[in-house]
């Protein structure tokens, strides 16, 4: 048998068989499951339950360069190329002009595009998802691309809902919006209340934040320091599921100024579009802040 067709085999916990093919197919499922283009090493080994001597004995030296190689992707840890910045552009423009309107961060993170919103922030490029629709008109107009005359349009005509924000930015708020950006569930899960613990954790360790389960007037999914609702929904899939969870938002911001959403296994498509939309247009409001998240 050719050697890149042999399965390598070793024993896990005294039973299970793991072979190359499962390690792949489980950085594969991680990799669907996340907004990381290719995860790093210790983000799949936790979600992937594999230790690390475990893929040294499926893979021998560099093990996790030779499993992403065999998925199908260049090795992390050669890939020093900054994404450039035409690339983030277009990127940029044809979502614009997707959504006919400034995206938010969530979709960006949702379509898994590159960077990711913490890396645009990052070197080389130091650009604020604030700053996007700006940045953009100015490439444009130093490109002189001809390119994305409808984007042009869409951003010339709206007034970018961030600037007025900032009067009244929360800090605190900003900072547990990024924690939960920054999540990553261990693994896939079958119900709200099992991704509602974990996350919990999550908030919680380090003493990062002070959590309380369904609490407050409106039966908050979770409260933070005893101010900010994170309000969970599990793959909504049609428009009744999204109905109810646009008056639940009605009903947290007669108690609280900022909420969270936090949409989990979402199935992109129209009405995830439609819903982040609306949200925008009649609760993104003066100091009301309703901040959507996906994953």
């Amino acid at each position: 048998m050719h050697p890149t067709a042999k399965l390598v085999r070793i024993i896990v916990s005294g039973l299970k068989m793991l072979t190359k093919e499962e390690c792949v197919e489980r950085y594969l499922r991680f990799k669907s499951k996340t907004a990381s283009v290719k995860p790093k090493l210790q983000e799949f080994l936790q979600f992937s339950g594999i230790s690390q001597r475990e893929l040294e004995t499926v893979f021998g030296s560099r093990p996790y360069s030779k499993l992403q190689e065999l998925a199908g992707d260049r090795v992390t840890r050669l890939e020093t190329r900054a994404t450039p910045l035409e690339e983030i552009m277009k990127q940029y423009g044809q979502l614009v002009e997707d959504m006919d309107r400034a995206p938010p961060a969530s979709e960006w993170t949702h379509r898994k595009l590159r960077p990711s919103e913490s890396g645009l922030g990052g070197s080389p490029h130091n650009i604020k998802w604030s700053e996007m629709p700006k940045k953009f008109l100015e490439w444009l107009e130093e490109s002189k691309s001809k390119e994305f005359s409808i984007a042009k349009t869409i951003l010339g005509n709206q007034a970018t809902p961030e600037v007025p924000a900032q009067k009244n930015q929360d800090l605190r708020f900003q900072a547990l919006v990024d924690a939960v950006k920054g999540w990553m569930p261990a693994r896939g899960r079958n119900s709200e209340e099992t991704y509602k613990v974990e996350l919990r954790g999550w908030l919680s360790s380090g003493k990062k934040f002070e959590i309380a389960e369904e609490q407050g007037e409106s039966n908050f999914d979770l409260l933070v320091d005893n101010k900010y609702p994170i309000e969970m929904k599990k793959d909504p899939s049609n428009h009744s599921d999204f109905d109810r969870l646009f008056g639940q938002i009605a009903r947290h911001l007669e108690n609280k100024k900022h909420l969270i959403i936090l949409i989990l296994d979402a199935k992109r498509g129209d009405k995830l579009d439609m819903f982040s939309k609306l949200v925008d247009k009649y609760f993104n409001l003066e100091a009301t802040v309703v901040t959507v998240v996906v994953k």
